[in-house]
């Protein structure tokens, strides 16, 4: 399956791009209102420390930090600011000027540095996490490795020991050094994968030594929003056998996917950002006016959330401040063709493809 010819951007992994999506799918599942005791441990072992991961697994070494800044500006700034905006001004002005439910300078200031804000924003923590944890990570590139999974380990002691003071400073960037760690992981998980032995089986396995660990009450799971990292070693074992299962199933199975499905996975996974972001207002306004039962309520959230967020993708000329992805004309990008690839090396070249059977899909060749 070749590259759309002429599109201006490069091809993404359908594959990596299916785990978002799946872990998007839990994170709704992890915030509704009416929810059964099983659910919240059953995905917050690993929807949100796979994005980490996954940032770390498409790292590209070399590149300056002044570009990085940049790159995370685009993807990430600009739909965060724009987004703070669009719910920020109405909830401040209703709020605050028109029902006197709220205190008008106090909540500026919450809302601002994210400390104690409304749940309208209860999940722009996570971007401003992965914007500061990406930061740390290219800053630490030039230092010895030993230094940055130091720095990455302490993070989680630091987690572990004082994990509610690491999530009240503003912008919640101490939790740039927990997430530190998961992005080494997903750099390491890289640089080993072609050596890891019957992929599918391996994945399969890791994915299922996890969920046992959970199942079986041995492993309290992670929150990474707080800085709990559930228990000792196993809980942040958890999360890493479930992430790296994920992407070796995924790279796996997903070749083997209709094209069709692979450019729908890819067009979904592009607007999952804005679902984040939108979503906690989706579930107050489902939950104000509407009494739905538990499944109906979750697809109803899925539906609006991903249908807003798609249509706002292809707005031209603002699908960067609102979606984070600048959508060139031509569409959505292609998929990766069914190649492997070896590893990309500490120099900054970029990962070049080369023959290998169908059954793993190459990395897509854009950091996250």
């Amino acid at each position: 399956m070749a590259p759309v010819i002429g599109s201006s951007r490069p091809p993404r992994s359908a594959a990596l791009d299916a785990i978002r999506v799946l872990a998007i799918l839990a994170v709704l599942a992890g915030h509704l209102p009416y929810r059964p005791p099983w659910l919240p441990p059953t995905v917050y072992a690993w929807h949100v420390p796979v994005f980490f991961l996954l940032t770390g697994y498409l790292w590209r070494y070399g590149r300056p930090a002044g570009d990085e800044i940049n790159r995370r500006w685009l993807s990430i700034g600009r739909p965060y600011v724009t987004w703070l905006a669009l719910l920020g001004v109405p909830f401040l002005v209703i709020g605050c000027l028109i029902l006197n439910e709220y205190e008008f300078v106090d909540q500026v200031r919450r809302t601002l540095t994210l400390v104690g804000a409304n749940r309208l924003f209860t999940t722009f923590w996570f971007l401003a996490a992965l914007f500061f944890a990406a930061i740390l990570a290219r800053l630490l590139e030039p230092a010895p490795r030993s230094a940055a999974w130091a720095l990455g380990l302490l993070g989680l002691v630091a987690g572990y020991l004082t994990g509610k003071s690491l999530s009240s400073l503003p912008l919640w960037i101490g939790l740039a050094l927990p997430s530190l760690f998961f992005i080494l992981v997903g750099q390491e998980l890289k640089r080993f994968r072609e050596r890891i032995p019957v992929p599918l089986v391996t994945g399969l396995l890791a994915i299922a030594a996890g969920a046992a660990l959970v199942a079986t009450g041995l492993a309290e799971t992670v929150d990474m929003k707080y800085a709990r990292l559930g228990t000792p070693v196993l809980g942040v074992l958890v999360a890493v056998l479930i992430g790296a299962g994920l992407v070796l199933v995924a790279e796996v199975l997903t070749p083997a996917v209709p094209a069709v499905i692979q450019r729908f996975v890819i067009a979904v996974a592009q607007s999952g950002l804005v679902v984040v972001l939108i979503h906690p207002a989706i579930i107050w306004g489902l939950s104000t006016w509407t009494d739905l039962r538990m499944p109906f309520f979750y697809t109803a959230l899925v539906v609006l959330s991903w249908s807003i967020a798609y249509t706002l993708s292809r707005v031209p000329g603002l699908a960067g401040w609102l979606v984070g992805v600048d959508r060139p004309r031509g569409g959505t990008p292609a998929p990766v063709p069914a190649a492997r690839t070896k590893p990309a090396s500490e120099t900054g070249s970029e990962t070049a493809p080369e023959t290998a059977p169908a059954a793993d899909a190459v990395l897509a060749r854009r950091s996250d």
